[in-house]
């Protein structure tokens, strides 16, 4: 019974078995770790595959001959054990694929915190030093004009004595040399 319903499905085990060994040759491409460990589980998927895939011709061979009995007593003792070291062996990649991708998500995080912090820390700098300079040019501008001012107070009391002494070149120097000038 097992060997007729193994020589009826024949093609789709074959088709089956020819996608597995394109995505076997997919990860085989697709492993870049140094990791010795990574590269023994791909080795130990590599032999059980090649097991399996012996147990597996062993078996529609017996199929092929009628050898029904035979076929399924290899299914349900070499076959079966070969299957399981196949998927313990797709397991553990699995295993430490999930394990690395969770690694570089873990290292991905902490510098992006870290990204982060140094950003905080710059902006802050750049705020800080925009109102220091602020500070600083406003200076320029109000200590002077306030004294043009206290100077306009005291000419408006009559006292004319007074004098800006600004010697800057700037508009502000100008405006200074013209009211010592009219005091004058």
């Amino acid at each position: 019974k097992a060997g007729m319903v193994i020589q009826t499905n024949t093609d789709k085990i074959t088709t089956i078995r020819a996608e597995v060994s394109d995505l076997m040759d997919q990860l085989d491409k697709s492993i870049q770790s140094d990791d010795d460990a990574v590269q023994k589980a791909y080795d130990d998927l590599a032999a059980a595959r090649k097991d399996y895939g012996a147990g597996l011709d062993k078996v529609l061979a017996l199929a092929k001959e009628n050898k029904d009995a035979e076929a399924q007593a290899f299914v349900n003792g070499d076959l079966g054990k070969y299957a399981t070291a196949e998927e313990n062996a797709i397991t553990e990649i699995v295993d430490m694929t999930i394990a690395n991708a969770k690694e570089k998500s873990e290292n991905n995080t902490k510098a992006a915190n870290r990204t982060i912090i140094l950003t905080l820390i710059i902006a802050g700098v750049a705020v800080a030093l925009s109102i220091f300079i602020g500070l600083y040019i406003s200076g320029l501008i109000t200590k002077p004009l306030n004294r043009v001012v206290r100077m306009l107070e005291e000419m408006s009391k009559g006292h004319l004595k007074e004098r800006l002494n600004i010697t800057t070149t700037d508009e502000i120097g100008q405006m200074a040399s013209t009211m010592d000038a009219f005091a004058d």
